[in-house]
């Protein structure tokens, strides 16, 4: 009888557990639905996941070739260049806006007139896309004086 009582009373306090086990989590049955719910919304995610890299490669792919091509474009291209064009064609690349103040432009703008000043201590040689002209600092030629006048705005001697 003494064995009898400890087995109810294991009984009992099994079924209690179980009780509090099943109020804290829910049944046997609903926590096994839930689990495969979770595995189930994971293994979407991962499916996201990997479409959201295949796109990312895809765009990632298409703008090397852009680039690429944008590359290609200028080798063929005889253009007048100078150091400050570099930051505007790197911006032009990344397809980013260009911030004002800018003096250069991007060498993939095809609407841009180019001129290229090169002081020297006593002429001044002017390119453009039409050829380049050499013009004596001291010329007395109006035409020259006002390129000449405005070289110097920006040109200070030391």
């Amino acid at each position: 009888m003494k064995h009898h009582r400890h087995q109810s009373l294991a009984s009992a306090a099994i079924c209690c557990l179980l009780a509090s086990a099943i109020l804290l989590w829910g049944s046997p049955v609903a926590l096994a639905e839930e689990t495969e719910d979770a595995k189930t919304t994971i293994q979407e995610l991962n499916d996201q996941l990997s479409d959201l890299r295949a796109q990312q490669q895809a765009i990632e792919e298409q703008i090397s070739q852009t680039q690429s091509q944008k590359a290609q474009e200028l080798a063929n291209k005889r253009a007048l260049a100078s150091q400050l064009d570099i930051a505007p064609t790197v911006m032009d690349l990344l397809n980013l806006p260009q911030p004002k103040g800018f003096f250069g432009h991007s060498l993939f703008d095809q609407q841009e007139q180019r001129s290229i000043f090169d002081v020297k201590e006593d002429y001044v040689a002017v390119s453009t896309e039409g050829g380049t002209r050499v013009l004596p600092l001291n010329s007395s030629k109006a035409q020259d004086r006002e390129i000449i006048d405005l070289i110097r705005t920006f040109w200070t001697e030391e």
